[in-house]
């Protein structure tokens, strides 16, 4: 898969292909895929407004084994979905264009499933 991210950037695409977690506006929480089908799952918004935390860290666990993809946002379940079209990939963290902002990762951790 590393191979048709490279190429995708190539071909001018502004993110490579996958899933991706989403953080922040009305996407805490989601599973989004950017192989043009959009958000994939997410929470009610009930849900990711009473547990952000605006003003400070927030702490987002993300499980993916298969098909098989969960995202938790402090404590709180946001996903549970199934989806196939990607088995491999990379782990990056990413910033959108857009206007100013500072954004801030803490204590990652990568550890196998089994």
């Amino acid at each position: 898969v590393l191979v048709a991210q490279v190429e995708a950037l190539e071909a001018g695409r502004p993110d490579p292909l996958g899933y991706q977690a989403d953080l922040g506006e009305v996407y805490w929480g989601s599973l989004y895929a950017s192989d043009g089908r959009g958000l994939l799952a997410g929470p009610d918004d009930a849900v990711w407004r009473e547990v952000v935390d605006r003003d400070g860290w927030n702490h987002v666990h993300l499980w993916a084994e298969g098909d098989h993809h969960v995202i938790e946002l402090n404590g709180a379940r946001t996903v549970d979905a199934r989806d196939t079209a990607f088995t491999t990939g990379v782990l990056a963290f990413q910033l959108h264009e857009g206007p100013a902002c500072e954004v801030r990762y803490a204590n990652a951790r990568i550890r196998p499933l089994r």
